[in-house]
């Protein structure tokens, strides 16, 4: 019989430091050593409007209000980058997403190609149903990890700002 090996780097419903807020991304938010005391924590999964959620981020008394994006960050630790020869990690969301490991862009889905920004629209809107449905997995470059502490940054970008639902969490393992 085998022996598993996978590792559990950041479990679903984990808990993230979190930013829905208009304007510019902080600079360096998608790096490991970015101080993101000042950003709100909460569970996942994160969003508004949907059943289920563990944190609510929308706190707008009007739509017309909600920023385009909302950033999510958490920090987890690797003992040795350089025994993981596979790492996965998967998302539930909706709308549109960018994920980031250690700065290094590792995935994005219903987004434009290109450089994108915090007013960046996705290519694309589902519900959250059809997001928890179909969740979409990504192959992470072993070779974005570190040794000590690492961290998985995501930018969700909403389908319009009226949007009735937008929901994220996001799993990562390793081999």
């Amino acid at each position: 019989p085998g022996v598993d090996r996978t590792v559990e780097l950041v479990a679903e419903a984990s808990t993230w430091r979190w930013r829905f807020v208009a304007g510019e991304w902080p600079t360096g938010w998608t790096d490991v050593g970015f101080d993101d005391a000042g950003w709100e924590q909460g569970a996942a999964p994160l969003g508004f409007g949907s059943t289920g959620l563990g944190t609510n981020i929308d706190t707008f008394e009007t739509t017309a209000l909600r920023p385009v994006s909302a950033q999510f960050r958490r920090q987890f630790e690797v003992t040795d980058a350089s025994a993981l020869s596979s790492v996965s990690l998967t998302t539930v969301v909706d709308d549109g997403i960018v994920v980031y490991v250690n700065g290094t862009e590792v995935g994005r889905d219903a987004m434009p190609s290109g450089t994108l920004t915090s007013l960046s629209w996705p290519t694309a809107a589902q519900r959250t149903s059809t997001a928890r449905a179909n969740p979409v997995t990504f192959t992470v470059p072993a070779e974005v990890l570190q040794d000590g502490s690492n961290v998985v940054t995501a930018s969700v970008h909403l389908g319009w700002r009226a949007t009735p639902d937008v929901s994220f969490d996001l799993s990562m393992t390793a081999e």
